[in-house]
This record gives C-alpha cells, structure tokens and sequence, in this order.
C-alpha cells in the first residue's frame, strides 16, 4: 500500500493572506487543515467497503491546494 501524498502545511499568515481576496470568512478549521497539509492525493487510504459509505463514512479522495480552491471559489 502506498501513502498519501500530502503537501507541506502552510503557515497561518500565508492562508490568511491568500483567502483575503475572498468575499465571506473561513471557519478555523480550514485554516487547521491548510496548516496541516495544503493539498493531498488521499486515494490509497484503506476507506471501509463502499457499501458502509452511506451511513458511516463520507470518502475524501482530494484534499485541493488553497490556492486551486480558491480559484474555483
């Protein structure tokens, strides 16, 4: 099994300063997760057997780069 391949975190200024252009404001955990890892392929992670998606889990596949989700916003 291969890993996810995470991008490196960006630091709370650099989030900040990126989302000011847009119109409405960002819960905390957005910036929580873009300081985690600013973009991620999660495809490889072992998710349940797809029949308990509906009522457990909710599959992430991508995690996009702030600045590409800020694009398409």
């Amino acid at each position: 099994m291969s890993y996810p391949l995470l991008n490196a975190g960006l630091e709370w200024e650099d989030i900040e300063q990126q989302v000011s252009v847009l119109p409405f404001k960002l819960a905390e955990e957005v910036y929580d997760l873009y300081q985690w890892s600013n973009g991620a392929y999660l495809g490889s992670l072992p998710y349940p057997n797809k029949s308990d998606w509906s009522t457990h889990y909710q599959p992430v596949f991508n995690i996009l780069p702030l600045e590409r989700a800020i694009a398409i916003a």
